[in-house]
């Protein structure tokens, strides 16, 4: 996986309209099948193989890296990286105009990104005057000044939008609203059919014509600011709703987080800074970005895009639940330092 990164509308422009694009592009061809091998009495007879293109079909090949991609049918829709990028860029200047910051992962046949919109102040969170002054952020307490404007101990979060992309077959290109955690650049990937998305399949009627309109992702971001109060509330909930530290294996459990999973956003969570002076207690804010900070730290490196998306899916359906008592939590603290796994310095 490659990473890049935008903090700027100019450096995003140039990416966009490059004429020699770092993503992957794909190609079509024929499809042939050896006959020879199909029919036995050619077989006996020892003729050599005869090959026969199947109809409707396409072979589609990653030309950067060299693979077969996909097997198609001609009404598929072969959309490449980059026009999704520069129907992107129409859209955003159609829209508001101008990026904050943006990210690409780039996995060859499937490309996932976030862009965040710049000059809104509708598409930023913060955190500290969402929550209160006293407020802590779970990476633990600002060294500077949060309130400062350009401090990255600011906790806020930036409203915009994914957008997504392959030719492998394995998803559909679309976009969704969503939000970037500047302080530790965590991606909060919440539930498309509950805060908005749009999609569509690689596929066409025939006398269609190929390709993506800018318009598929302009509704998108005008949904972005509609969908903050939303947000808002949930993360207005999360933060209120106590966790007892002995019980976060158990709440992992239960949104179908395996036990390295477990282990290891446990360790994230113990080397929060704890949210009140208990020492022993979290709060269900924290747990989630314990878990977005897991999956982009590892999963989103080591692992397929479409497992990083299945995990996503699962921290937001538990930051939007209610904690219940486990049947058989940890006994104590000392019990859950064994379990967990603490993160690389």
């Amino acid at each position: 996986m490659q990473q890049y990164e935008f903090h700027e509308t100019d450096e995003f422009e140039r990416f966009c309209n490059a004429e020699s694009t770092p993503l992957a592009q794909a190609t079509r061809h024929p499809v042939f099948v050896d006959r020879k091998h199909l029919f036995r009495e050619e077989r006996e007879k020892g003729e050599r193989r005869r090959y026969e293109e199947l109809p409707e079909k396409s072979a589609v090949f990653n030309n950067r890296d060299g693979e077969l991609a996909y097997i198609s049918s001609d009404r598929y829709d072969l959309i490449q990286h980059h026009d999704v990028f520069q129907a992107i860029q129409t859209a955003v200047d159609e829209t508001v105009g101008s990026v904050d910051f943006g990210m690409v992962r780039d996995y060859g046949s499937r490309v996932d990104g976030i862009l965040v919109f710049g000059n809104q102040d509708e598409a930023n969170i913060d955190m500290r005057e969402l929550l209160g002054d006293d407020y802590i952020p779970p990476e633990g307490r600002p060294q500077t000044d949060p309130t400062a404007e350009d401090s990255r101990w600011r906790d806020s979060v930036g409203l915009g939008m994914r957008f997504r992309n392959s030719f492998d077959g394995g998803t559909k290109v679309g976009g969704s609203t969503m939000g970037y955690r500047y302080i530790c650049q965590n991606w909060l990937v919440w539930d498309e059919a509950e805060i908005g998305a749009v999609e569509r399949q690689h596929t066409r009627e025939l006398e269609e014509e190929d390709g993506l309109e800018p318009e598929f992702f302009a509704d998108i971001i005008q949904d972005v600011f509609d969908v903050r109060e939303t947000v808002e509330d949930t993360f207005i909930d999360a933060a209120e709703q106590e966790v007892p530290l002995t019980w976060v294996p158990d709440l992992l459990e239960k949104h179908r987080f395996g036990p390295n999973y477990q282990k290891r956003i446990t360790g994230r969570v113990l080397s929060q800074e704890p949210p009140n002076e208990t020492g022993t207690d979290t709060n269900l804010w924290n747990v989630y970005n314990a878990t977005t900070s897991e999956l982009d730290r590892n999963t989103a490196e080591k692992a397929s895009a479409y497992t990083y998306d299945y995990y996503q899916s699962f921290a937001w359906g538990m930051i939007t639940s209610e904690v219940d008592e486990p049947e058989d939590p940890a006994d104590d603290l000392e019990e859950l330092q064994d379990f967990a796994i603490m993160p690389e310095a």
